[in-house]
């Protein structure tokens, strides 16, 4: 986890998988107030404090999220400043109100994916189209749930939902055999639509069948 102060109401942070997989937090949770995503928190102030003298006691905080890639989100904290003036606190608070909406109708895609059957998502990455071909014989048959390859930065990723109920394999069977040829990513909605922003797209769906037919 990697800490740099902006300015005197301001700090980023930077997190990768492994801050997140050592406390055993999703990304996805960071958007919720649980028990692990508070402590988190609560130790980036203190490395804030510690590193930067950022001291945030007793100070109303306005938390982002922005992902840097499908392994890495940078989060900035900033002081907001109190204030007796009515108009002014109105204004905060309609800023506030229209960035929740705006957040809101952002994630809605996130909450669909969520929610549909508690599918699973996975994103891989492959050093080239071969090993993504290689992974997709392997699970041609056996899977058949969502799936879209992209390319981005040199290598091509694969996302795909686990979320079919009658497929042969299961989540663990799945990774098992992606483990093989590929990288496994941060997975969550948040990571999917990264790509979709950044990426490449190369087969819009059913990337798996294709890529088995061709390579085959």
């Amino acid at each position: 986890m990697k800490v740099e102060k902006i300015s005197e109401t301001q700090i980023k942070f930077v997190l990768n998988q492994s801050d997140l997989m050592n406390r055993d937090i999703r990304l996805s949770e960071l958007a919720y107030g649980s028990e692990k995503t508070q402590q988190l928190f609560r130790e980036m102030m203190e490395q804030a404090m510690t590193e930067c003298h950022f001291n945030a006691d007793n100070t109303p905080l306005m938390i982002e999220a922005v992902p840097l890639s499908t392994d890495s989100i940078m989060i900035i904290v900033t002081k907001v400043a109190e204030t007796r003036d009515d108009e002014k606190h109105m204004n905060l608070l309609k800023h506030m109100r229209e960035a929740k909406r705006q957040l809101q109708q952002r994630a809605q895609p996130t909450i669909r994916l969520e929610r549909n059957m508690d599918s699973q998502l996975m994103i891989y990455s492959f050093d080239s189209l071969d090993e993504a071909a290689s992974a997709s014989t392997r699970l041609f048959g056996s899977f058949t749930g969502t799936n879209t390859l992209y390319k981005n930065n040199g290598r091509f990723y694969l996302i795909i939902h686990n979320d079919n109920p009658d497929d042969r394999l299961s989540a663990a069977a799945i990774e098992l055999i992606l483990n093989e040829y590929g990288q496994k990513h941060i997975s969550t909605p948040l990571s999917a639509v990264y790509l979709e922003e950044h990426g490449e797209i190369i087969i819009q769906d059913g990337a798996i069948d294709i890529l088995n037919s061709v390579y085959a």
